[in-house]
């Protein structure tokens, strides 16, 4: 009886505590099994209600004001211009950019050849450019930054650069990266999740383009240009330009005559500081001849002749020549002076030149050739504005 009254004790001991545990006892905390998600902030390149998503604005001026003009269309692109690019930062929840981060993702590329007959921009190499200065200048919403081409960017065909949509606070912080790889283009970025290993090789361009944004490609002080013989077989003796200052026993060989092919390059110095009047390939200058078209005029006075009288009439002339191109070579980088048949007098291929005075006594002898560079228009699509 002792051993039974002991158990039914502790189990009405039992029975009270477990009951008096259960009275007082509570829902323990639970907690989501994610983060808070916000919206991810992205960039456009007005604040305009037709504004696209993923794109920014682009102008190339001669200054670093953020108000500065584009230098103009008729202009060329050079080593000490800035690129400008501006933007919309838009997030539903609020998150800013106060510290910059998207002017940290900005990476600057060019490419500084041309793709050969027939391949596509994908072809030529990218080259990422280290020596440019980012410089950012952001208010709420409105992001700017800019950078001064750099010499390392002359010669460059293409300008290619790469940002991400980020804020410094936000869940998530980041978007996609935009791809612009032709800064000159009327197209919009292309986006990645993750960033490519360089802009790509399409069309993308930034999405709105000031109209009056200078082309490229873009020049410097080492941009020079020449005028160069050619012989039967079309090799160019690069050692003499007939453009180039010149000395007594130089004279011969840096006159053009008829009977003469001659053709003009574009070259961009490796060496900023060379003195060079002809392109060294071996040292790496930088055959830019086929980024333009060139106009073949006739410049100044026609020379005296040595008892005082005028090798020509009229005497004074700026006409342009055609008779000469190379009706195959859309550039006219080369002309040849005078007839190829030998049954025809040279003088007589000009005929129809400065007719409506009664044409050259002499054709164009006594004249200087001059020979002017113009962009290739088909790499430059600036004039095409996407309004976005």
């Amino acid at each position: 009886m002792k051993n039974l009254t002991v158990k039914k004790i502790a189990i009405g001991l039992f029975l009270a505590g477990y009951a008096a545990s259960g009275a007082y006892a509570g829902l323990n905390p639970t907690t989501t099994a994610e983060s808070i998600l916000g919206n991810a902030p992205s960039i456009y390149s007005s604040d305009k209600d037709d504004a696209v998503e993923h794109t920014v604005s682009l102008k190339i001026t001669g200054d670093s004001a953020a108000n500065s003009v584009a230098k103009g269309k008729d202009k060329k692109a050079v080593v000490g211009d800035y690129v400008h690019i501006s933007y919309v930062l838009k997030d539903l929840d609020g998150d800013t950019d106060p510290d910059n981060v998207v002017g940290k993702t900005v990476s600057v590329w060019v490419q500084k050849s041309r793709p050969k007959a027939g391949e596509s921009w994908s072809t030529v190499d990218w080259e990422k450019v280290d020596d440019v200065v980012i410089t950012t200048d952001n208010t709420g919403e409105n992001g700017h930054f800019y950078f001064r081409i750099t010499q390392s960017m002359a010669g460059a065909e293409r300008v290619g650069i790469q940002l991400q949509e980020k804020t410094k606070f936000g869940n998530p912080n980041a978007n996609q990266w935009l791809n612009i790889a032709d800064i000159w283009s009327n197209k919009n970025p292309g986006t990645d999740d993750k960033k490519p290993d360089n802009p790509g090789g399409g069309d993308e361009g930034p999405g709105k383009t000031d109209p009056d944004n200078p082309i490229g490609p873009i020049e410097s002080d080492a941009t020079s240009i020449g005028i160069f013989k050619m012989d039967s077989e079309g090799k160019v003796d690069w050692t003499v330009n007939l453009a180039a200052p010149k000395t007594t026993d130089e004279l011969a060989k840096k006159t053009p005559k008829y009977g003469d092919k001659l053709t003009v390059t574009v070259w961009e110095k490796k060496d900023e500081h060379s003195t060079a009047t002809s392109p060294d390939w071996s040292a790496g200058d930088l055959d830019k001849t086929d980024s333009h078209v060139y106009t073949w005029t006739l410049e100044g006075t026609a020379v005296t002749n040595d008892d005082g009288s005028s090798s020509n009439d009229p005497a004074t002339a700026t006409d342009v020549v055609t008779v000469g191109l190379d009706s195959s070579d859309a550039t006219h980088k080369t002309i040849f002076l005078g007839s190829k048949d030998a049954e025809v007098k040279h003088n007589s291929v000009y005929s129809e030149m400065h007719k409506d005075q009664g044409g050259f006594k002499a054709g164009i002898q006594g004249f200087k050739l001059k020979v002017s560079a113009d962009v290739e228009q088909s790499n430059n699509n600036n004039n095409n504005n996407n309004n976005n």
